[in-house]
């Protein structure tokens, strides 16, 4: 039975895409060293080996080799997202938050980039972000609806408050280890933390009636209408 071979043709398109991914490689790593305005053309082609035309060939701009990088992060985290559950539970809730921590802990210049795009204004999508945010919000949404989620929680900013309890703590990790004594290098650490934002966001803290946090919780009142002022002249007038 005869083989069949890869045309030239193929294996010229297989050599460039090669080339592409080795490109993104290297710029994902000078922009995440360096930030979007610091890392040059000249230095990334140094690190992916290859020359600057053949970065504008493939790229055009240093401004669409960026974008490139953000969108394969998207890329990433798409194919390795769990799909959404037809039927609503919380067991979809805790394999989303166990997603996005290993994600993150997978790829460690995603939080370099996302520091470097706060710190040079960069408030763009990345990639499919946008899509990602709001598949995650219909999913909140409908959840709410079946009433897995309290009625009072604002769906958006419960999407905020459950990436920012995963990704503050793998970005900050060693800091809050030293400054709470933490044992960095218990096995168990990361699982026991998981554990406890679970916790949180499935259950809330201090969320039953009559507890002691619900009663030190202020509560919206409307301020009460100032007494009119009495002089002393109003006064002596009585008298």
């Amino acid at each position: 039975m005869a083989v069949e071979r890869p045309t030239a043709g193929a294996r010229a398109e297989a050599r460039a895409e090669d080339t592409r991914q080795e490109i993104l490689d290297a710029a994902e790593g000078m922009f995440a060293e360096r930030g979007f305005a610091a890392a040059s053309m000249r230095a990334i082609a140094e690190r992916a080996h290859t020359s600057q035309a053949l970065l504008h060939h493939h790229f055009g701009t240093k401004a669409r080799l960026y974008e490139a990088v953000k969108q394969r992060f998207t890329d990433r985290f798409n194919a390795e997202a769990p799909a959404p559950a037809e039927e609503l539970s919380p067991a979809f809730i805790v394999t989303v938050v166990r997603g996005w921590f290993q994600f993150l802990s997978k790829n460690p210049n995603l939080s370099r980039l996302l520091a470097w795009a706060r710190l040079e204004g960069d408030e763009q999508a990345w990639g499919a972000s946008d899509d990602i945010w709001t598949h995650a919000g219909a999913w909140v949404a409908g959840a709410k609806r079946a009433g897995l989620v309290r009625a009072d929680v604002d769906d958006r900013f419960l999407l905020v408050a459950g990436a920012a309890l995963v990704q503050h703590w793998v970005d900050n990790r060693g800091f809050l280890c030293r400054a709470l004594g933490l044992d960095p290098d218990d096995p168990t650490l990361d699982e026991r933390y998981l554990a406890q934002v679970l916790t949180i966001l499935l259950q809330g803290v201090g969320a039953r009636p009559g507890s002691a946090i619900e009663a030190a919780t202020p509560k919206a009142t409307t301020p009460k209408a100032a007494a009119p002022k009495t002089t002393k002249a109003r006064r002596r007038r009585r008298a």
